[in-house]
Order: structure tokens, then sequence, then C-alpha cells
């Protein structure tokens, strides 16, 4: 992967899936293109700025 994306560039996107926050899961989103970065904000839970301090992605 590291090879793939050595020289391109990238978007990321820290988010978490499920809103119980039990069953929660911290998530990284890695795109090649902004417009699939964007589409993920829509997919998953984006964490608040408090939560997004401490955000560690499983």
């Amino acid at each position: 992967m590291l090879a793939y994306l050595g020289n391109k560039e990238v978007w990321i996107r820290d988010a978490y899936a499920c809103a119980d926050p039990s069953f929660r899961i911290n998530i990284r989103v890695v795109n090649e293109t902004p417009w699939a970065n964007l589409f993920s904000s829509n997919l998953f839970y984006v964490p608040t700025r408090e939560e997004i301090k401490t955000f560690k992605h499983d």
C-alpha cells in the first residue's frame, strides 16, 4: 500500500461507524480522490472537536 500511495496525494478522514457509543468503531478512511473522501463523510459519523482530540482509529 505504501508503495502504491507513495507518490500520490491522498485525503484522510477520521470518522466512526455506529451511533451507539458502546458499539462504535473508530475508522480512518484514506482516499485517492477528494470526491471519495467527501462521500465517506456522508457514510460515517464525524467526530466532534472534542472527540477528535483523543481519536485513535481501530
